[in-house]
C-alpha cells in the first residue's frame, strides 16, 4: 500500500492467498442492514428454542471500477456467479472482509484522464469482517 491508498484484495479460495486488484479505484462497501429476526436453537431433538437475534435483513452491492487491461477484465468475468471473499484495507489500517458474489464485470466509460475502466458489480452474501492491517 503506497502513501495514503485504498488497497483492494480478492481471496483466491484455493490456497488461501490474498491477490490485490491493482488500480481498483471508486470502491464501494456495502452498508450492512442488519435487524431483529427471529430465529430458533436446533440444538438438540425436540428442543426448539426461539429467539430474536440480530441478523441480515438485506444484502448489500459491492463496487469498484480498475484501470481498463483486457486480462484483468477477463479474470474478473470469470468470476461471475462465484462467492469469494473481498478485503478492503482503507488508509487508516481498518479493513473489511466481505463474502461477494460476482454479479458482472463490464467495460465501462472513458474517464476525463482517457482511460478506460473496468466495472465490477457484486452481491454480498454474509456479514462484513472487521479488523485492523498489521
Amino acid at each position: 500500500m503506497e502513501g495514503l491508498k485504498t488497497k483492494l484484495e480478492i481471496n483466491d479460495g484455493v490456497s488461501n492467498a490474498w491477490v490485490e486488484v491493482l488500480e481498483a479505484t471508486d470502491i464501494q462497501v456495502p452498508e450492512e442492514k442488519k435487524a431483529r429476526i427471529k430465529t430458533a436453537t436446533l440444538s438438540s431433538a425436540g428442543s426448539r428454542r426461539k429467539k430474536n437475534s440480530l441478523g441480515m435483513v438485506e444484502d448489500g452491492i459491492f463496487t469498484f471500477k480498475q484501470v481498463y487491461n483486457a486480462a484483468a477484465l477477463t479474470r474478473l468475468q470469470a468470476l461471475k456467479d462465484v462467492v469469494k471473499d473481498y478485503r478492503v484495507t482503507f488508509p487508516d489500517k481498518k479493513r473489511a472482509t466481505i463474502p461477494v458474489e460476482c454479479l458482472g464485470a463490464t467495460m465501462d466509460a472513458i474517464t476525463p484522464e482517457a482511460e478506460m475502466m473496468t466495472a465490477f458489480e457484486g452481491e454480498q452474501r454474509g456479514d462484513i469482517t472487521w479488523d485492523t492491517a498489521p
